[in-house]
């Protein structure tokens, strides 16, 4: 297996490993003892990436998910980009998305929180998740090509050199 490819089967499980453990914290919580301290342990885990307000997040058997909708959206979204980078780029690919892109993706999760925090709309779990999820598909795209072009110039200078044979 090449290079490439193992670094994208490591990208992909820890995005995918990420997600697992959104969902994980709640069922855990709602097995009771002693999984529940397991599901405790998640969220402390996630609390320094999200508020975790109860309201604002997704719930599932009775519990929210690890982290917001938002954040939910943006980690769900990211790993449904990478599943789908492999089928329309090439892994070599060398550049991710422009800046640009990666601006018109954010510029909609940006104004939404800009209008709530306004008081212009009260923004719901569907734009919470619409504008996040936009974001993290297009941070897969943004991040990958880059990162691993960079996994495989690293690998390039720990190679041994050949020393070449005199005449």
């Amino acid at each position: 297996m090449g290079l490439t490819r193992r670094t994208y089967l490591t990208v992909l499980s820890g995005a995918a490993l990420w997600c697992f453990l959104l969902v994980a914290a709640p069922l855990a919580v709602s097995a009771g003892p002693p999984a529940s301290l397991a599901g405790e342990a998640i969220y402390r885990f996630f609390h320094p990436v999200c508020h975790q307000i109860g309201e604002r997040s997704l719930q599932l058997a009775g519990h929210p998910l690890a982290v917001c909708a938002r954040c939910s959206a943006i980690y769900v979204a990211f790993l449904l980009g990478v599943l789908v980078f492999p089928l329309v780029r090439s892994p070599y690919a060398y550049t991710g998305l422009s800046r640009g892109w990666i601006a018109a993706a954010l510029v909609p999760m940006l104004a939404d929180v800009a209008a709530n925090l306004a008081g212009w709309h009260g923004a719901g779990v569907g734009t919470r998740l619409l504008t996040g999820g936009v974001f993290g598909f297009a941070a897969a795209f943004a991040v990958l090509p880059p990162g691993l072009q960079a996994v495989r110039e690293m690998a390039a200078r720990r190679a041994p050199r050949r020393e070449v044979a005199g005449p």
